[in-house]
């Protein structure tokens, strides 16, 4: 597993399983990889709103001081190049709580309709774990780390309305 200065360009990233795709459709999975070149102009007004929510959110907790790695600008860019996956998980958050590890964390923004006794969605748990996975797996070429072990994972929600209204999951 590589790490990249940075998240992937669009180009790159369909020559992977991605980790954000893994868990949906298989043929939306296909078609994001093989679009004609004609169609429609797609609205990436979602995509915004995810970025403007993950930047809100990573500011918060670095105004909060909490300890975070490889967020915002210094996310990175995984890829396995034996089983064509990559990812750019969302980062690693310190575990104030009991001071012994990482949380990896994936950000999410939610229209404020969803209904939310079905979150987390499948597809965002595996986001997360496959992220962790791969951060993992690289052990000591990610020396930020100090040694100390990604111990679990996080899926955290905003709502898209009300920044302040935020919904976290615990994800093995």
């Amino acid at each position: 597993i590589e790490a990249a200065e940075g998240q992937f360009d669009h180009y790159d990233r369909d020559k992977y399983g991605n980790s954000s795709e893994i868990g949906g459709c298989i043929r939306k999975q296909w078609y994001s990889k093989n679009q004609p070149d004609e169609g429609e102009e797609q609205d990436w007004g979602y995509a915004h709103r995810g970025t403007a929510g993950e930047e809100y959110m990573v500011n918060r907790l670095r105004e909060a001081n909490v300890p975070m790695q490889f967020t915002g600008e210094e996310q990175l860019g995984l890829r396995d190049e034996e089983r064509r996956l990559s990812a750019t998980p969302d980062g690693l958050v310190w575990d104030t709580d009991n001071d012994d590890g990482w949380i990896a964390v994936e950000f999410k923004t939610i229209d404020p309709r969803v209904n939310r006794a079905y979150l987390p969605k499948a597809e965002h748990v595996t986001q997360v774990q496959l992220g962790a996975a791969m951060m993992t797996e690289m052990g000591d070429d990610l020396h930020e780390l100090g040694g100390r072990p990604i111990k679990s994972c996080k899926v955290v929600y905003m709502c898209a309305s009300n920044f302040s209204d935020v919904t976290e999951f615990d994800v093995p």
